[in-house]
């Protein structure tokens, strides 16, 4: 995965993370996977409770982008609050438990990617 937001970083891509974790949290993860810098903006999570759906429309909103030339990736439908259904496309790629690629595509994804290296190939074939 870390090869293909290189790459799109490099075409000039704007790339964007939001998740539930804390601030200090999702920063040291990136810092952790060599990915630090490499996402603007960063949207953490809030005390207050689930704040994803809210962040990704403030993120697509900053890029001024039409919601459907938004890529969303992910590992669990219900941690893009939505986005994908607006979206292009989604990877759901399942961290940790296996999931078949009809399991993915159940979750409404518009592409289920099973291998970082068939997300890659998509991408560069876009």
């Amino acid at each position: 995965m870390a090869a293909s937001l290189a790459w799109l970083r490099e075409r000039g891509v704007p790339l964007a993370l939001v998740t539930g974790k804390s601030r200090p949290t999702a920063l040291m993860s990136l810092k952790q996977f060599g990915l630090d810098g490499l996402f603007e903006p960063v949207e953490t999570g809030s005390p207050s409770g689930v704040v994803k759906a809210a962040a990704i429309a403030r993120v697509v909103a900053g890029w001024r982008a039409a919601r459907a030339r938004v890529i969303y990736v992910g590992d669990a439908h219900q941690r893009h609050g939505g986005g994908p259904r607006g979206g292009r496309a989604a990877d759901r790629r399942r961290v940790g438990a296996a999931a078949s690629a009809a399991e993915l595509r159940a979750l409404a994804a518009a592409r289920a990617f099973t291998d970082a290296g068939d997300f890659h190939a998509w991408l560069a074939g876009s």
